[in-house]
């Protein structure tokens, strides 16, 4: 099992202030610091970036969860695998670790 310390959400917008505003009033997320408008609250952070002008490109959500600060890439990867999942992507970059899945439905996370 992979400990968790929340979900992130990203979404693309044509006008991601507005969007972010929208989620600020509804349930009361706060704005925080990362690429795009970022906001967090309760276990969420949810990114509103700019739509790529193409809706192909923009593709849907994208949804996963956040690991605690510190824990071991190779031991997150070894569960998902052990899981059932099926790894799509690795990267790190500005000292963030990535990994994108696939659960046993196709559904990316």
């Amino acid at each position: 099992m992979i400990a968790t310390d929340g979900v992130y959400i990203e979404l693309r917008s044509d006008a991601p202030e507005r969007l972010a505003t929208f989620y600020e009033r509804l349930v009361g997320l706060a704005r925080t610091t990362g690429p795009g408008v970022v906001l967090a609250g309760s276990g969420v952070t949810l990114a509103i970036k700019p739509s790529l002008g193409d809706a192909s490109e923009d593709g849907g959500a994208v949804f996963g969860f956040r690991v605690p600060n510190g824990a071991d890439p190779s031991a997150v990867r070894a569960a998902a695998i052990a899981g059932g999942a099926v790894v799509l992507s690795e990267s790190k970059r500005d000292g963030i670790a990535t990994l994108s899945c696939q659960d046993p439905d196709g559904n990316a996370f």
